[in-house]
């Protein structure tokens, strides 16, 4: 009995840390499956109005950049992510 209340303990604990360790992963910016020193931020140029003025709506909405090397991928801010 208590064989199998151990077991069934660690496995919860098991199943808590990954959710912990994804959800952080998350909330730092970084997938979980991809090492953040594989990745080089660079910037990304800000999608401009008629009248020059950098409209952050519309690079967070459309996240567009034509200036991305091929490879690289957009993350949530916006920015380009270059594998090294």
């Amino acid at each position: 009995m208590a064989v199998r209340k151990v077991k069934s303990l660690l496995r919860i604990v098991l199943i808590v840390t990954i959710i912990v360790v994804y959800l952080t992963s998350l909330a730092n910016g970084t997938p979980a499956d991809s090492s953040p020193s594989r990745y080089h931020d660079i910037d990304v140029v800000d999608v401009q109005d008629v009248e020059g003025q950098v409209n952050a709506s519309h690079r967070y909405l459309f996240k567009v950049n034509y200036n991305c090397p091929p490879g690289s991928r957009i993350d949530f801010r916006g920015r380009c992510r270059v594998k090294l």
